[in-house]
């Protein structure tokens, strides 16, 4: 597949002055958060008149002109919101208008959202999926790997148009921009990256006090041993192993915990010292969120009608119920019908489009 790889600052700059006239871009990114502890954006994927761009930011070069030139384009993209999200997070802008074919899809109602699907639909293309787990930091790319990130930038433009298409026809290409602009919207809030609850991973409610307790320290040496090999922690020792063996040592507690032979060495002891400190602290038992207050018969009542409203639009627009109003927008209308549908939409919680519906 023809492509230009972009890593000097020469053809970088070769590029932004090609970039300087389009009104639009199509884009895709590649991250490596499968195999590293801190993803990394490790290729950004255009497609210009020229043909495909790969740029690799991995390279020691000035990105600043790039990022701005960029954030100038409206950009064509599929599932904007991990791009958009790990391009601010190394410091890059975003823009201000996207075409996301993902939410075009949602509001057209399409069974199959992902972009193969499209493709698929579509262009009548089988896209390979044999480098979805592949790691991007490698140099160079091997030609799979450079057909794969190609193919991703490829194949949007005809189906951009054909969205677009069928959002004018079927009255909704409104609701498209208004969902589109709060996508941007939402990637500019920063996420909390210090959950303290981060360690109750999936499992972590069947298993009793004293398991939790050493979940929580099994857990945080996970942690502290990816970060220091720059692994992903699930690489370290899978979520539903570190559950296994836990059961499996409370069951015996006398016997030493039960470390698997692909832990060795340093690694192994500071396991086992973990698990031992942990036999020296409280507990951790099982806190149950707290139960939604009743409902007074009358939200009760407003609550059935909004959702028997929801599932009638839904049927007649042949669009997932849940994209129109998640439950908790439901209750929280329900409960406040006077003032919850101003102040959903100044947290920008959902948009003007779908309140409406609902009315």
């Amino acid at each position: 597949m023809s492509y230009r790889w972009i890593a000097t600052q020469n053809d970088l700059d070769d590029l932004i002055r090609r970039l300087q006239p389009l009104e639009w871009i199509v884009i895709d990114t590649e991250a490596d958060s499968f195999h590293h502890f801190q993803e990394k954006l490790c290729l950004v994927q255009l497609l210009t008149p020229q043909g495909v761009e790969l740029v690799d930011p991995l390279v020691k070069i000035d990105f600043t002109h790039f990022w701005e030139t960029l954030s100038n384009k409206k950009w064509k993209i599929h599932a904007a919101d991990y791009d958009l999200r790990l391009i601010r997070k190394i410091g890059g802008q975003t823009p201000t208008v996207i075409f996301d074919t993902f939410i075009a899809a949602q509001i057209l109602g399409k069974k199959a959202l992902s972009y193969s699907a499209l493709v698929l639909e579509n262009k009548g293309i089988t896209l390979s999926k044999s480098n979805q787990k592949a790691d991007w930091t490698l140099r160079p790319l091997n030609e799979s790997m450079i057909d794969y990130a190609s193919a991703d930038v490829l194949h949007l433009d005809p189906i951009v148009t054909v969205l677009r298409s069928e959002l004018e026809q079927a009255g909704r290409l409104e609701w498209f921009h208004q969902s589109c602009q709060r996508q941007i919207r939402v990637t500019l809030q920063t996420k909390n990256s210090e959950d303290p609850d981060a360690w109750q991973i999936a499992g972590h409610h069947q298993i009793d006090p004293r398991s939790r307790r050493t979940l929580k320290h099994l857990w945080e040496w996970r942690q502290t041993e990816a970060q220091s090999r720059d692994l992903a922690p699930f690489r370290v020792m899978r979520g539903d192993l570190m559950l296994d063996l836990i059961t499996q040592y409370h069951k015996k507690p006398s016997e030493e915990f039960p470390v698997p032979p692909f832990i060795k060495g340093e690694s192994k002891q500071r396991l086992l010292r973990t698990i031992e400190q942990s036999l020296q602290l409280d507990p951790i038992p099982y806190l149950h969120p707290r139960r939604p207050d009743p409902m007074s018969l009358a939200v009760e009542k407003r609550f059935n009608t909004l959702r028997e409203k929801r599932q009638k639009v839904a049927d007649q627009l042949k669009m997932d119920p849940g994209f129109i109003a998640s439950k908790l927008i439901l209750v929280e209308l329900a409960e406040n019908p006077d003032t919850a549908p101003s102040r959903l939409l100044q947290e920008d919680r959902c948009c003007p489009w779908q309140i409406e519906l609902l009315k």
